[in-house]
């Protein structure tokens, strides 16, 4: 029997009451009842009944209709009035079809929110979805008595069989709920919240209260947040919303509140996620609450123990004195001696990057980790709308922040990262200022009395394997530390001093590697640390792991602040490499400037080297590539050859046997188009290799295998694991490495891919064997492209146009000549012939690096005579000449090495300013491949580059001719013609006739390639592609020699109100503007008409404006 010193609670959560689906509703909750029957036999016998909210599933009176009738078998099971029943509203009691689609509250600040909450014309309207709960709450449970309008659903106090007088605070989280994802949009509201305190005062003394509402705390705004953690805190909450009691309770480690979240009771026929429930036992003898959970078997078709939750089902934590409820005591302590020799130990460990395992045959790089480390960044977890989010900004639009500016933040962080991504290396670098007490190096201001201790989670493995311990029951993290310390640094530091530390709020505990304990440990630790920071608040924590390894325990326990890594940005990038030759050449800062500008060019020019420094990892496995031969391959397949072979080297025993087995995943995978596997797949392999082997014979193979690719998975850094699949972290990896096994296969190199010609999925791979081939066997692989040129091919070339990029992967020193100029000969039959745009695209880029043998430099006569214009009017126009093509990369380069920007005399005295005040060297573009192919129009040049081009030609060729911009007049005489063309080339466009947005090439494309796009006199380009610059004033329409620079306007773009205001400058009349013609890649059909005007500031350098010349 319960004793008079014991509160038991039945905590129901998530009901999502329908019409449909009666059955398998009525099916599931029918076991519930009948759980709860059975479990009264063996003395589960709640007291009161608790339901957080989500009583309906959309707020109808209908399913309140039918939840009335659960309710009442549920108290009649229980044998229970119900007064004993207290209930609060979720999300799903709102009717949204009460509001407009657009009628979302948004506040500025929590001030704004209480005006309308005291309002009672806004509060009614604001509460209006929320009619036909009330109703119904109103009507079958009188003792719920909303306050203020219903805005706290109730406030009442309940006398325990105990004796002990409980106040019962029911609050309304889900008034501002009217889409999805909400999570940190909604809030209870201060005035709620202290309207609700109020009357609990009024309910005279009580010996405790318990806080119902819906949401977790942490999934409130978190202004709102804040302000409820002050409120409530040192007191009890019940709520629900996430579907899982994620080990069956919530401790938030902002300080000592209790929170227990509930999983959802019935979730409905498609869910996969368990229907679960629990009973809250407090225990006032026993000082502890203890918790049992349950869950929906669907298979047998009953409800049982939740044997995943808990420690097999059942919990027991410490409860704190119900009479105060106040944060556990904490002994006092003097002055702490900071500890000399740990931080000195500290300092000496966590002072380099490990950068040993990256390094390949006989070399010795050591780099120390304060001069290389570059911060890492997230989005804030408090202000991220979509977490799942990975990109450089939200769609909020939020900028990422400095993982070690959350970490000084936030009581507690975790966080999430791929393989590689520098959890470790972030971690030891925060150790190591801590520890030099420079906290302002590693961006934790305020911090510089914080003890920094670093846990390596993966070296507690012995604890659970030795006998001491019973991991059940005696687990803690104090034993976790004591015996790390013990193991670690014994004689320097102990348990009893960062205890000290733990009781004086000066402890900075991070734990990292959570993915590498084993699967049922994690849980333990987790929970064991997340209670040590219960027990000694005002510490900081942090808990890393790879995706894999964030279960939904740690996203619970430590997850109300929850940051993914962000890839590296490109400056990040650069700012690495900069540092990294800097530290390297420290005698000579001008040997190491000048070595990390060529390996950043070299990176600039390199066709795939970006995808394979998108983290610190492979970044420094780069680095540590070009120092060794002061240069990166010359082709794609020596470089990743290289690559793996120094990632592979020191880290393994037998890196040639790790090589073969990744060499046969890769190329098993590929075979059967898979991009991912799960682990059965890639143990099956290996398997079968080493089977073959002598030692692999006994009945211990399967175990030893088993172990052997969780060695290689997590070490060889190549294989990433990601939703319960494993994969390579780039395809090119797995595309690499099969052409590596193909390679390495056969003896005939022509015969061994004769049959994956013609296959889309095999392409890649198919050019890194060629260029892999070539290496060894340069004549061969010339061979291959040769035979599959003289071919025939089909309607988009396929065959040609792979035999010809398969050439860019061999170095160009290996290329036979005879094939480039075959190459080039077929690809130009292929601009001729006419293909679908993006094989065009292909072809034309590829002859574009090949070397494309067309004169892109000729001009075109366009007669005078009078020209009828649309929007311009009548105009005469005298004979004048313009290009053919606009002006391309290759050509435009001619200028940069003419010395073009150092010659101020060829710039206009208006394009001196912009130069003086700029300093250029190339177009804002230049360094990005994506935008520098030769035979492509030139982009991110503004017009002050483009008349200095035009000048600068004039005193080249002097040939008689004067070459400039041409006047929007003479622009849209030679695109429209005297017949006024509505495009260049007729009436209709499609996208084979030039490249804009309907194209989606998403990018320039070479020039001349759309050959039914061309003008009746073969100008091409004039639509589409870039918007060209001319000499006119868009205001005035009027030739300019000259527009004025006006450094300020760019500064808008920098303000508050950025583009909006920039766009209104533009409006001013008075503003000189010179008008673009022609449309872009990016832009629509419209745009691309011969009569659309448009204008840009002369100092913009965008990636969709180029220009062309024109000559008398």
């Amino acid at each position: 029997m319960k004793t008079t010193d014991q509160l038991e609670i039945l905590h129901i959560s998530d009901l999502h009451i329908s019409t449909k689906d009666t059955f398998d509703q009525d099916t599931v909750l029918g076991a519930l009842l009948d759980r709860i029957v059975a479990d009264r036999q063996k003395d589960l016998q709640p007291e009161i009944v608790v339901v957080t909210g989500d009583i309906a599933k959309t707020g109808i009176k209908e399913e309140y209709t039918l939840a009335q009738t659960f309710f009442k078998k549920l108290l009649a099971a229980l044998e229970l009035s119900p007064e004993r029943l207290f209930i609060v509203p979720g999300n799903h009691d709102v009717n949204r079809k009460a509001y407009r689609p657009k009628d979302i509250p948004v506040y500025e600040n929590m001030t704004e929110l209480n005006r309308e909450l005291e309002d009672p014309g806004y509060r009614a309207d604001l509460l209006k979805g929320m009619d036909t709960y009330f109703a119904f709450i109103e009507s079958e449970f009188p003792h719920l008595k909303p306050l203020d309008s219903r805005l706290v659903p109730f406030v009442t106090s309940y006398a325990a069989r105990s004796g002990k007088t409980i106040s019962m605070v029911g609050l309304n989280s889900a008034w501002m709920c009217r889409k999805s994802p909400d999570e940190r949009e909604i809030a209870i509201g201060e005035y709620q919240l202290v309207r609700a305190l109020e009357e609990s005062g009024k309910q005279g003394e009580t010996d405790f209260s318990l806080y119902l509402f819906h949401h977790p705390l942490a999934w409130l705004w978190e202004t709102d947040r804040r302000i409820c953690r002050k409120l409530l805190d040192r007191n009890i909450v019940l709520c629900g919303h996430q579907h899982d009691a994620a080990g069956g309770y919530f401790h938030d480690l902002d300080g000592s509140l209790f929170q227990f979240q509930a999983g959802a009771a019935y979730l409905g026929v498609e869910s996969e996620w368990p229907n679960r429930y629990q009973h809250i036992t407090i225990d006032w003898r026993a000082n502890s609450i203890h918790l049992n959970f349950r869950k929906f078997d669907k298979t047998k078709r009953e409800w049982v123990m939740d044997g995943a939750t808990g420690d097999d089902g059942t919990k027991t934590i410490p409860f704190f004195d119900t009479q105060k409820l106040k944060s556990p005591i904490v002994k006092p302590t003097l002055i702490l001696e900071w500890p000399e020799a740990y931080c000195q130990w500290v300092t000496s460990n966590y002072g380099h990057m490990d950068t040993e395992m990256l390094q390949g045959r006989g070399q010795v790089i050591t780099a120390r980790l304060p001069e290389i480390f570059i911060p890492l960044f997230a989005l804030d977890p408090k202000k991220v709308d979509t977490p799942d989010s990975e990109k450089v900004k939200s769609e909020a639009g939020q900028d990422p922040v400095e993982l070690e500016v959350l970490i000084s933040r936030n009581p507690s962080l975790l966080v999430e990262g791929h393989p590689g991504s520098g959890k470790t290396t972030l971690l030891k670098h925060i150790a190591y200022c801590l520890a030099e007490q420079k906290p302002t190096e590693c961006r934790l201001d305020g911090s510089c009395d914080l003890l920094p201790v670093l846990i390596l989670l993966k070296d507690l493995d012995p604890i659970f394997d030795g006998p001491k311990v019973d991991t059940k029951t005696g687990f803690s993290a104090e034993l976790c530390l004591d015996w790390y310390f013990r193991q670690k640094i014994a004689s320097i530091f102990d348990l009893e001093t960062v205890t000290s530390f733990l009781q004086s709020h000066r402890v900075l505990l991070m734990l990292d590697g959570l993915d590498e304990v084993r699967l049922n440990r994690r849980n333990k630790i987790v929970h064991a640390f997340a209670d040590l920071m219960i027990k000694f608040p005002g510490n900081k924590i942090v808990l890393t792991g790879r995706p894999h390894g964030i279960s939904e325990v740690p996203r619970t326990r430590f997850g109300s602040s929850h940051a993914k890594i962000l890839a590296l940005t490109t400056d990040q990038v650069r700012e690495f490499i900069r540092k990294w030759f800097t530290h390297l050449y420290q005698s000579s800062a001008g040997l190491g400037a000048k070595n990390a500008q060529a390996m950043i060019g070299e990176i600039n020019a390199h066709p795939t080297i970006g995808k394979l420094i998108d983290n610190p990892l492979m970044l420094t496995a780069v680095c540590i590539l070009y120092q060794d031969d002061k240069e990166l391959p010359g082709q794609r397949a020596e470089l990743y050859k290289k690559f793996i072979d120094n990632m592979l080297y020191r880290r393994f025993d037998e890196p040639e046997r790790v090589h073969q087995f990744l060499k046969h995943l890769a190329y098993e995978m590929h075979s059967q188009r898979k991009r991912s596997i799960d682990r059965n797949f890639a143990i099956r392999i290996l398997t079968a290799l080493n089977a073959r082997r002598k030692e692999g014979k006994d009945q211990g193979l399967k175990n030893r295998m088993d172990q052997l690719f969780d060695d290689i998975e997590s070490r060889c850094g190549l294989l990433k694991f990601e939703n319960s699949q494993y994969s390579f972290w780039h395809l090119t990896f797995q595309e690499f490495l099969t052409a590596d096994y193909i390679s390495d296969n056969s003896s005939d190199h022509i015969a061994a891919i004769h049959s994956y010609w013609g296959k889309e999925w095999w392409e890649e791979s198919l050019e890194l064997y060629i260029g892999y081939l070539s290496i060894e066997h340069m004549r061969t692989a010339n061979d291959i492209i040769a035979m599959a040129l003289k071919s025939a091919d089909g309607a988009n070339f396929a065959r040609w146009r792979l035999a010809a990029r398969s050439l860019l992967d061999i170095h160009q020193s290996r290329r036979d000549s005879q094939v480039v100029d075959q190459a080039g000969n077929r690809l130009l039959e292929i601009i001729d012939r006419g293909a679908q745009p993006k094989a065009l695209a292909d072809a034309g880029e590829t002859l574009g690096w090949l070397g494309d043998p067309r004169n892109l430099a000729i001009f075109v006569s366009i007669e005078g005579g009078e020209y009828d214009l649309e929007e311009l009017g009548k105009h005469t126009v005298e004979p004048f000449e313009i290009a053919k093509y606009p002006v391309t990369n290759s050509w435009f380069g001619e200028f940069i090495k003419a010395g073009g920007y150092e010659a101020e005399s060829l710039w206009s005295p208006q394009g001196q300013k912009w130069l003086r005040e700029k300093k250029p060297r190339q177009p804002a573009f230049w360094d990005e491949r994506r935008w520098k192919c030769p035979n492509a129009p030139v982009v991110g040049v503004c017009w002050y580059e483009t008349d200095a081009f035009c000048r600068w030609l004039t005193a080249e060729q002097k040939d008689g001719h004067t070459y400039f911009l041409p006047s929007e007049v003479q622009w849209q005489a030679a695109a429209a013609g005297k017949d006024k063309r509505e495009y260049p080339w007729g009436k209709e466009i499609t996208p084979d006739h030039c490249n804009y947005s309907d194209t989606k090439l998403e990018k320039t494309s070479a020039a001349g390639i759309f050959k039914i796009g061309q003008t009746p006199e073969e100008m091409a380009d004039l639509a589409g592609n870039v918007w060209e610059w001319t000499t006119s004033d868009y205001h005035r329409k009027q030739q300019m020699k000259d527009f004025e620079y006006d450094a300020s306007i760019e500064k808008l773009l920098e303000g508050e109100k950025g583009v909006d205001a920039y766009l209104k400058a533009l409006e001013d009349k008075k503003r000189q503007l010179p008008v673009l013609r022609g449309g872009s890649w990016i832009n629509t059909a419209r745009d691309c008409r011969s009569a659309v005007r448009d204008d840009g500031d002369p100092s913009d350098r965008y990636h969709f404006i180029g220009f062309r010349c024109a000559r008398i």
